[in-house]
């Protein structure tokens, strides 16, 4: 015997009682419409997406706690890290190191101040910072790969655009010519037939202009939510509502508070006015407003300090009293607050109050902003080496002309060795840098953090801190071979003192491998 078929209060067949929210429709909520075979696409329109990422992008631009997540998070993430390293290579082929210098030397102090076409100010850090932010506030970050239009063309450059100048004029959801003809298009994304991006459009000024540039060309980033996500999605979508609200009621809050600081004493007497020495005429009672009659039904004097309003009988003097925004607002304001730091993935403390915190409290929401900053970093580093990839590629080709490559070639034996990058990731948050030292330190010893480990946590990387070493062990020896020539004193006697102000080791012992010597 079959199970009986259960109905919910509209008629609709549900599978059990069990599951509220089978159910279409109750006495306390409207009924839903159910598109469940749609795609992504179909429920998210394209006038949809675009209305999306400007109210969320114009929210962050004016209102402070979701600028402060966006902000800190790609502080964090980005801030004073991000040094290439190369991972390519044979062990011990000097060759490959002495090229990998090279190029580590190119990248870090000629392309990287000058990749993008906008000048040095929107350097390679400040772009990844950038595209942190972009990835947040509008939903996606787009970044184009491009050259130089001076000289001969060999210099790699990017070109960031807003991610809302990808789109379509028109609701076709097939190319109808050029390259790409026959093939979908979903809100400016040129796909294959199983969905992966083979093109972007750009939108020109004029409504009609576009581009259409190849996906190769194009660096996307952005935080996938659904599998047939196509767009971004700002990271504030779903309490996007809640900001507004506040932002506005926040807003109007402020104008109350400052009409009421413009008011100091309240008089209320028979005729409403100041008396004999009042006059319209003075410039201190210009804002006074006349009844229909003629009569002032109340003036104002001295800029707004007292206030005179007629009463039908007696007269009394009282200090204004002004108690908005009061603790209802407060507290609502509050819940907003921490509902949108959820959907933020951010702690609260953060950005806003952190009263009635403790040790533990504050150590988990430092591990919710570790794991969040994590988050954004992976989703960065791809993109990241792929900018790097490039630039390496432009620079070790020749010209059109013949010009001579910026680059040596890859003197590896290995295919492809020289697209072989990462990064070095910034010093991890932290709330009690002694602790944390502390902890580094016992790892060590029985040998679970490396000194590539210990450099990439500090936001360096293991060659920097050898290059480091050794110039300060050599600077070390020559002022000790110095003074010894010039005083006739034994070398070794002169070494051991002045190691005894080094601040990478004793009197007579080598330098400690737990002490990190100055970064440069």
């Amino acid at each position: 015997m079959s199970d009986p078929i259960l109905y919910g209060p509209q008629g609709f067949p549900i599978s059990s009682k069990f599951l509220k929210s089978a159910e279409n429709g109750s006495r306390r909520l409207p009924p839903e419409a159910i598109r469940a075979h749609d795609p992504l696409k179909k429920l998210i329109t394209s006038r949809d997406w675009q209305t999306v990422s400007f109210l969320a992008d114009k929210i962050d631009m004016n209102f402070g706690v979701s600028e402060g997540i966006l902000s800190q998070k790609a502080m964090f993430a980005v801030t004073d890290g991000w040094a290439p390293v190369f991972m390519g290579g044979e062990q011990g082929d000097t060759k490959v190191r002495e090229w990998a210098d090279i190029v580590t030397d190119w990248l870090v102090n000629q392309w990287f101040p000058f990749c993008d076409v906008r000048g040095e100010i929107f350097d390679f850090n400040t772009g990844l910072y950038l595209d942190s932010i972009e990835t947040d506030a509008r939903g996606e970050s787009i970044t184009i790969q491009t050259r130089s239009e001076d000289g001969d063309g060999q210099w790699p450059m990017l070109q960031a655009i807003s991610c809302r100048r990808i789109g379509q004029w028109g609701c076709e959801t097939k190319v109808s010519d050029g390259d790409y003809d026959g093939a979908d298009i979903e809100n400016g994304v040129i796909k294959n037939r199983a969905g992966r991006p083979i093109a972007f459009r750009i939108l020109g000024e004029n409504r009609g202009d576009f581009k259409d540039i190849d996906a190769a060309h194009v660096i996307r980033t952005f935080e996938p939510r659904r599998v047939d996500q196509s767009r971004g999605l700002p990271l504030f979508s779903a309490v996007l509502d809640s900001w507004r609200s506040m932002a506005q009621s926040h807003e109007w809050e402020e104008q109350t508070m400052l009409i009421a600081s413009a008011i100091g004493l309240l008089e209320y007497n028979e005729t409403g006015d100041a008396g004999d020495g009042f006059s319209l005429d003075d410039p201190l009672n210009a804002d006074s407003l006349p009844t229909n009659s003629g009569t002032p039904e109340f003036k104002s004097l001295y800029g707004g300090l007292i206030r005179y309003f007629k009463a039908n009988s007696g007269s009394k003097l009282e200090q204004f009293l002004h108690q908005r925004p009061g603790s209802d607002w407060e507290s609502f304001n509050d819940r907003g607050i921490r509902v949108c730091c959820v959907a933020g993935n951010w702690p609260y403390s953060l950005v806003w109050k952190k009263d009635g915190t403790n040790g533990t409290a504050t150590r988990a929401d430092q591990n919710i902003a570790r794991k969040s900053i994590s988050d954004r970093q992976s989703l960065l580093r791809y993109p990241a080496i792929r900018k790097v990839r490039y630039a390496v590629s432009v620079a070790m080709q020749h010209g059109p002309n013949g010009e001579p490559a910026i680059l040596p070639p890859y003197p590896g034996k290995d295919r492809g060795g020289f697209l072989k990058w990462d990064f070095s990731m910034p010093p991890l948050m932290t709330i009690d840098e002694g602790r944390d030292r502390d902890n580094d330190r016992e790892d060590a010893k029985f040998g679970w953090l490396t000194d590539e480990m210990k450099a990439l946590r500090m936001g360096t990387t293991a060659a920097k801190l050898a290059a480091t070493r050794d110039r300060e062990a050599l600077g070390l020896i020559n002022r000790a071979q110095k003074i010894a020539d010039e005083t006739g004193k034994d070398f070794s006697l002169v070494l051991n003192l002045l190691r005894q102000t080094n601040p990478n080791g004793a009197a007579g012992t080598p330098a400690s491998a737990d002490t990190p010597p100055p970064i440069e």
